[in-house]
């Protein structure tokens, strides 16, 4: 896990940007900006350069998951971390077309290839066998979290496991207080932030189900409320195509985790999933 936290934690400020603080954010841009120049710094020193505190720079360290400024700066000496300029590198209308296609392709492969460092082994087989002894699962979410919510949704019916879904709101509280302890509950969401969903998680912890964010911000309210959290690359690549990076990196999330549960089920799937593929290869002219 060493080497993932040192090549990741240029994704790591990444996938925080969004929600860091302004000050957390001058310290994030300074970093971003001067990476060759942290190896030498004390904490007061990085504190003096982005007029800020000892204080915010512990505070900062630890929103990526470092115990402290120390550590931070063990990891991020041992890689070259990209400039702030890459960060906000994005598709724009006046671009031409070729440009576009390639940002598009290039930042969508990246967004995968970041949520590589980002995706912790031990969660997602937690998460899987979770998934293998539950009753039911519970899926969350609406909005932009929509299509990924679909996709898992028929992956888990291609393997035959009961879960439940719907985008309206009220279904999904009627959901969540329905929840028992032998279910599980996967909650969606881009942002982290989504009020609604949020709460939803709150009333099925309280009817004691387990409960698994998954999203693209790391110390996100939903990440907090959640017993378990996964994400992937926040990694945005236009302001006019929005959340479509962050979109393909929790395909690629929702991807790994239905595989790993097919790797723990002990081949308990293997006639559903050749059963239904054949349902799909019958419905193609």
């Amino acid at each position: 896990m060493k080497e993932k936290i040192s090549r990741g934690i240029n994704v790591k400020i990444q996938a925080n940007y969004d929600i860091l603080n302004p000050t957390e954010k001058k310290i994030a841009n300074y970093i971003l900006k001067n990476a060759n120049d942290i190896e030498h710094l004390t904490t007061q020193e990085l504190a003096d350069k982005t007029e800020t505190s000892k204080a915010a720079v512990t505070r900062f360290c630890q929103r990526l998951g470092y115990e402290g400024f120390k550590q931070f700066r063990i990891s991020a000496i041992k890689e070259h971390v990209q400039g702030v300029k890459d960060l906000h590198e994005l598709v724009n209308e006046k671009d031409e077309l070729d440009i576009i296609i390639k940002k598009l392709c290039n930042s969508n492969a990246t967004a995968c290839s970041d949520s590589s460092l980002l995706i912790e082994e031990k969660k997602l087989e937690e998460v899987a066998k979770l998934i293998l002894k539950s009753e039911r699962v519970f899926l969350f979410g609406d909005g932009a979290s929509a299509p990924i919510i679909i996709d898992f949704y028929q992956k888990m019916l291609r393997l035959g496991i009961i879960c439940i879904h719907s985008l309206d709101r009220r279904f999904q509280g009627m959901q969540a207080v329905l929840a028992t302890e032998k279910d599980v509950v996967l909650a969606f969401d881009l942002s982290g932030a989504s009020q609604h969903t949020v709460n939803t998680v709150k009333v099925a912890r309280k009817k004691k189900c387990k409960t698994v964010g998954i999203c693209n911000s790391i110390g996100s309210p939903l990440m907090k409320e959640a017993e378990i959290s996964l994400y992937a690359s926040a990694r945005t690549n236009s302001k006019l195509t929005g959340t479509f990076g962050p979109r393909i990196a929790l395909l690629c999330l929702v991807d790994c985790l239905f595989t790993g549960i097919i790797k723990f089920s002990n081949n308990r799937f293997s006639e559903n999933l050749k059963i239904t593929m054949n349902a799909i290869i019958e419905d193609w002219i």
